[in-house]
């Protein structure tokens, strides 16, 4: 399924507002990923934006961390006694599925062997464009216009 919300509609104020949420989250994990001395983060396991899972480290293993993932990876989570980082990680924002997937009402669901997260979501002059899977249980907001497949691949370029 996919649909077009125009701006000035409830909805898109709602989108516009979590958005601009994720974005404040993400370049404050930016920030901190920095101010650490690493290169990149990776965003929270558990949120659509915000938090830290993990820090790249290029210059091998820093001191009081420990490997997550593959080692080859260079990807770092500060050890439990590390606990001024942990505790600097652990506070900041993040932008949870629920939140995300409230604004227009959808909600984390099982269809046949795959689990749909969220819907996909894109930001195009002052309107977004929404994906959603077919096979999704899903009744769309009064104020969002049902699109084509083909109407979203152009307006999507």
């Amino acid at each position: 399924m996919y649909f077009k919300v125009e701006k000035g509609t409830e909805t898109y104020n709602k989108l516009r507002s979590v958005c601009d949420k994720i974005t404040d989250c993400n370049n404050k994990a930016l920030d901190l990923t920095k101010e650490l001395g690493f290169n990149r983060c990776c965003k929270d396991r558990n949120g659509v934006g915000g938090g830290i899972s993990a820090l790249e480290s290029l210059s091998g293993k820093p001191e009081g961390y420990k490997v997550v993932g593959e080692k080859y990876q260079d990807l770092y989570y500060p050890k439990v006694k590390n606990k001024e980082v942990v505790s600097k990680i652990e506070s900041l924002p993040v932008v949870s599925y629920d939140e995300f997937n409230g604004t227009i009402g959808f909600s984390e669901q099982f269809t046949d062997m795959t689990f749909h997260h969220a819907f996909g979501l894109k930001d195009i002059d002052e309107s977004f464009l929404i994906t959603i899977s077919d096979e999704c249980d899903y009744k769309p907001k009064s104020d969002m216009i049902e699109i084509l497949a083909s109407e979203y691949k152009e307006l999507s370029k």
